[in-house]
């Protein structure tokens, strides 16, 4: 996951704070920023960044999630599904 790799690498940027705070708590170093106080500091453009970074992790996310069940979306079996 780039989150994660960028983490390590120490190149953070907001969204891995974010991600990381709401994903993986028990990863959190003591010295774990909140995300409110990642924001407050951010300017204009790189608020309309986090956006999107936003935007594109819950787009991945939902692929993920299609891609590992294709039959299932939202809680409904799709008919053209084998077996079903």
């Amino acid at each position: 996951m780039r989150t994660q790799q960028r983490l390590a690498e120490g190149r953070a940027k907001p969204i891995d704070t974010i991600v990381q705070n709401l994903y993986f708590p028990d990863d959190l170093d003591a010295e774990a920023a909140d995300p409110y106080s990642i924001t407050r500091e951010l300017t204009l453009p790189q608020l309309q960044e986090l956006r999107r970074d936003v935007q594109n992790y819950q787009a991945s996310r939902l692929l993920s999630k299609i891609e590992a069940e294709p039959c299932v979306l939202g809680g409904f079996v799709s008919p053209q599904c084998p077996g079903r």
